[in-house]
């Protein structure tokens, strides 16, 4: 691991105030911290009102502290609550997490990131943390919807893969079509 030190400054000022820093210090808790957090921001809902749009299944208190880097990061079922909350799916808050967990290696692996892997690793965040359409454009992003689905196969969707043991494997959904 690089300087977290560093890091974690660097990330406080973009994150802004509220940020006070997840416990778990490492790409996939900051991903999964940021991009549920920016999903919240823009969603313009409150703490409460995701308490209550969640049937009290993510509490305030919960809401809140993954909300500002408290205590561990979201958990799946969590993750899926606020997202429908939200007015997002899942899948693609998901997606964004685990884009944004995948390029962030670099400035976690660094002892003190240049200014090519800040601007790189900035133009990621924005990539993953954009919720607006129109501020994504602006930014010459494409939707990050079109990227969640690599081919299909019947009912199910290859949404990524990885490899182990020299072989492939592929995560995949269902998905029911409805109409």
């Amino acid at each position: 691991m690089g300087n977290s030190n560093y890091i974690e400054q660097f990330i406080e000022s973009i994150l802004g105030s509220d940020y006070v820093g997840p416990v778990d210090s490492t790409p996939a808790g900051f991903a999964s911290h940021a991009v549920l957090q920016r999903m919240v921001k823009h969603s313009s809902h409150g703490y409460t009102a995701i308490e209550r749009a969640t049937d009290g299944e993510v509490k305030y208190n919960r809401v809140r502290d993954i909300c500002i880097g408290q205590k561990a990061p979201a958990k799946v079922s969590e993750v899926i609550a606020m997202a429908r909350a939200c007015g997002q799916e899942p899948l693609e808050i998901f997606y964004r997490i685990t884009g944004l967990e995948n390029n962030s290696r670099n400035i976690w692996e660094a002892e003190e990131p240049g200014e090519d892997v800040l601007n790189e690793w900035m133009n990621h965040f924005d990539r993953y943390t954009l919720f607006d359409e129109s501020e994504r454009r602006a930014c010459g992003f494409e939707p990050v919807r079109n990227d969640i689905i690599k081919e299909f196969s019947g009912d199910d969707v290859v949404v990524g893969t990885y490899g182990k043991d020299g072989k492939t494997y592929a995560f995949t959904a269902r998905i029911r079509m409805e109409g």
